[in-house]
């Protein structure tokens, strides 16, 4: 069952940055220079890596829209490494990011590749070019308040451990991305990058829309992605193992998995693999998404005796649902849906079930659902 399931806001950004916290180390280095690129005045600053570098906006007219006359270039070296960016403002403005070129303003329309962000912290780059590359920052102000802010860059070098855990899904991961570098193979031969990455999900006893991850390659070049449940993608008698394999044309892969209904319910480990096949070394990212309900799950809310009749209301409650006191199945009567908070309910009605239960008598219900059982809840006749 996937209904239900949302990605959280793309504006809330978080992602792990220190200053090559994997792997070699590389330089960040902006450059400080005037040119005139649709404002009128445009200074380029320089960052010190890893520390905030403060600045302020000025109040704008409503309806307005200004970019600040400073902007920030760094200089992203490529090979796997990741630039991470992190925006504190005191008030909500728009940073933008762009390859290559300045940010900025055509007629009212903003020119950039990435944002607008408004805080958090945010990966590059997310999408090939993998390349080297110089990325323009800038600030919109479009409140009529004065603004202060921090920016910050980070450059991560790529993975140096066999494995990087991403664990269970969360609410806290937007969307977590992963660069990587695969060296040369040999001549006739694919090569399998050293670290492979490893999501879990947890699966259900009761009815419920299990978590999950969402994973997609890029690669500057065709790729292949590998999946194996449990233990590592590997290559033997130069076959290699795994349990799915994505090998589109254009290289971009592609794999979800969630959380299931089972009877003896787990967590499941999944090791993702990157190959590279081609002539030449290859960098890659990796982008995985949490997926999370954001509707409940087939449940039981109330439970009434009203006269003879046991009244069950409840979340996704269908027609075909039977009511079990303590696991037996009981002559069930869909009685429609009623009004609930904050979302409709089902009405299940067990008729003549105050001549099933004595008084004081405390049984456990449930519903039975194609495929699922509802988590039980207690019910004592009064």
């Amino acid at each position: 069952m996937k209904k239900g399931i949302c990605c959280a806001c793309s504006l809330i950004l978080v992602f792990a940055g220190a200053i090559f916290s994997q792997g070699s180390s590389a330089n960040l280095s902006l450059e400080r220079n005037t040119s005139t690129v649709g404002i009128a005045q445009l200074t380029t600053e320089q960052l010190i890596p890893g520390e905030p570098k403060a600045g302020s906006l000025s109040p704008v007219n409503t309806g307005t829209r200004a970019l600040n006359d400073i902007q920030y270039t760094v200089q992203y070296p490529g090979g796997g490494a990741k630039l991470v960016l992190e925006f504190r403002p005191d008030y909500p403005v728009n940073f933008y990011v762009r390859r290559n070129l300045p940010v900025t303003i055509e007629g009212n329309r903003v020119v950039y590749d990435s944002g607008p962000f408004i805080s958090g912290k945010s990966s590059f780059p997310n999408n090939p070019p993998l390349d080297a590359v110089t990325y323009f920052i800038a600030v919109e102000n479009y409140s009529p308040r004065s603004v202060n802010f921090t920016v910050t860059a980070n450059l991560v070098g790529p993975p140096t451990t066999d494995t990087v855990d991403l664990a269970l899904p969360s609410l806290d991961i937007v969307d977590r991305l992963e660069l990587g570098s695969i060296p040369m193979p040999e001549a006739g031969t694919c090569a399998l990058g050293r670290t492979q990455y490893t999501i879990s999900v947890a699966d259900l006893l009761y009815c419920g829309w299990g978590s999950g991850w969402l994973v997609s390659l890029r690669g500057d070049q065709n790729l292949n992605l590998y999946v194996r449940n449990g233990q590592r993608v590997a290559v033997e008698e130069g076959r290699v193992v795994a349990d799915f394999v994505s090998k589109p044309p254009e290289g971009n892969g592609l794999f979800s998995v969630f959380g299931a209904v089972s009877q003896a319910p787990t967590t499941r480990t999944y090791f993702v693999a990157v190959e590279n096949c081609n002539p030449n070394p290859a960098n890659y990212s990796l982008t995985f998404r949490p997926q999370i309900p954001d509707l409940p799950s087939p449940s039981i809310n109330s439970v009434l005796l009203d006269k003879k009749n046991l009244l069950i209301r409840g979340y996704f409650l269908n027609p075909s649902a039977t009511v079990l006191f303590d696991g037996e199945p009981q002559k069930t009567k869909y009685g429609g849906q009623v009004p609930g908070n904050p979302f409709v309910e089902d009405l299940l009605i067990v008729k003549k079930a105050r001549n099933k239960l004595g008084r004081g008598e405390a049984v456990a219900i449930s519903v039975k659902l194609s495929g699922c059982v509802t988590q039980p809840v207690q019910f004592t006749r009064p």
